[in-house]
């Protein structure tokens, strides 16, 4: 009876146990959530507040006071449009409901053609990038929208954190494919490494630096997804690298 009792007391303790942990995962989740509505809605909620305003003062504007404010509304719109994509391109890859293609890509081009394409942003943030690729073609197999979409994400969020030089070099040794993104920081940059592909991560909900968060973790989820291995952070004093490794879709 003894024996069979202890028995009892033992199963019991593990099923409260158990049940303890549950009760712990599913609160952290809960939290995560309430966090991450927080910063959803706060990321929404600043172009249309601004869009709002500057409908009031276009009212009132004088005719050539207009055109500015036109311009800043379809930088506003776009930035909403941004979120909005994002927000969904999200909920597709975390339901695994993105169909990949493979394609053959010429590495350098893409990642060339991905500079060009933000030049604009470069020359606003007065940034001139040290640019580093290969003297061959280098060929991977992979689909084109993916690729394109984590070297855009690498760019912008470079572009938000720098404090002045951005370095991109590819590097192909011994078989090994790697793509190195870095640029200097603020002394007084707050980085987590930890954190940094987190959903929403951007030091905190303020996104005093313009970055809502939304693209290291879609970076990291389509490399994932990708078969390549997850993205690599260096963080020091003075710079942020973060390195992908492509050797798995290298041909």
């Amino acid at each position: 009876m003894d024996k069979n009792l202890e028995k009892m007391t033992e199963m019991i303790n593990k099923i409260v146990e158990k049940e303890r942990v549950n009760l712990g995962r599913a609160q952290r989740k809960e939290d995560k959530q309430k966090e991450n509505i927080a910063c959803l809605s706060h990321d929404l909620r600043t172009p249309l507040t601004s869009i709002r305003g500057y409908l009031e003062l276009m009212q009132k504007a004088a005719d050539d006071k207009r055109p500015v404010y036109i311009e800043a509304l379809q930088a506003k719109a776009l930035r909403l449009e941004q979120l909005i994509n994002d927000f969904y391109q999200i909920s597709l890859l975390d339901d695994h409901e993105y169909v990949y293609k493979k394609e053959k890509i010429e590495l350098n081009k893409l990642i060339t053609d991905v500079l060009l394409d933000h030049y604009s942003l470069f020359e606003k943030n007065k940034i001139t990038p040290e640019i580093q690729l290969a003297e061959k073609e280098i060929f991977i197999v992979s689909d084109p929208w993916a690729l394109t979409r984590i070297f855009q994400n690498l760019m912008v969020n470079a572009v938000h954190s720098t404090a002045g030089e951005l370095n991109i070099n590819l590097i192909l040794n011994d078989g090994q494919l790697r793509v190195s993104i870095q640029n200097s920081i603020k002394e007084d940059s707050l980085l987590d490494s930890t954190q940094i592909f987190d959903r929403f991560y951007a030091g905190d909900c303020s996104r005093s630096n313009g970055n809502s968060g939304q693209g290291l973790y879609i970076v990291r989820k389509l490399l994932i997804q990708l078969g390549c291995e997850e993205p690599r952070v260096n963080i020091t004093k003075e710079s942020f690298e973060i390195i992908v490794d492509l050797t798995n879709l290298y041909v």
